[in-house]
């Protein structure tokens, strides 16, 4: 992504506005102060330096400043296409992105894969706002038992994966029962939903 035409047309006017109160404020000083012309010479070209100096030393710094703006626009750009709009959980791209780089698939990890059974039917039923709502809660779940220890991916309409950096699998086993308990005790949502669950571990 390069300039826009914002950036260049402010990038423009600070150059011209800094242009002419050097060009003709100066000269304008120069005329009430001095009458020699060797004098006006000598200062004229001591200006001319010291303007060629300081108009590059602000072009680099708006320069740097638009292209900073840039990249932090490009990066936000790249993470939000890697998010699904739903759940603002991580998407299946960037799930397929991910196991694509071998590096990443080390000992001491842990998959998990759910299924929320029967979501098509709630959509169908209900409606697809309820099955968004349906999506929201378990998405909630997820995060609060097991946020900051891996990523949690949305992979598909009803199926969710999730890449843990552990592989203790009594800790493992306790987590996926505590989730599966907290869906059974699902509180201020309809319709009522269920769960299934898939897991393993590398050591």
């Amino acid at each position: 992504m390069g300039f826009n035409s914002r950036s260049a047309t402010k990038i423009t006017l600070i150059y011209f506005v800094f242009s002419a109160f050097w060009i003709f404020g100066s000269d304008t000083l120069l005329l009430l102060f001095s009458s020699d012309v060797n004098e006006f010479q000598y200062i004229s070209l001591i200006k001319g330096t010291l303007f060629i100096f300081i108009s590059s030393v602000i072009i680099y710094f708006l320069v740097k400043h638009e292209t900073l703006i840039i990249k932090t626009a490009n990066l936000n750009i790249k993470n939000l296409s890697s998010l699904d709009y739903i759940t603002g959980l991580y998407n299946r791209e960037k799930y397929l992105e991910d196991i694509s780089d071998t590096t990443k698939l080390v000992d001491n990890k842990s998959i998990i894969v759910i299924d929320i059974n029967g979501l098509k039917v709630i959509n169908e039923v209900y409606s697809n706002e309820e099955g968004d709502e349906v999506l929201l809660y378990l998405t909630s779940l997820l995060k609060n038992t097991f946020n900051n220890r891996g990523k949690i991916y949305r992979f598909g309409g009803d199926e969710f994966v999730l890449i843990l950096n552990e592989s203790d699998v009594k800790k493992l086993d306790k987590d996926v029962n505590v989730l599966k308990e907290s869906v059974l005790k699902q509180k201020n949502i309809k319709p009522i939903f269920t769960i299934s669950i898939g897991y393993c571990t590398s050591t």
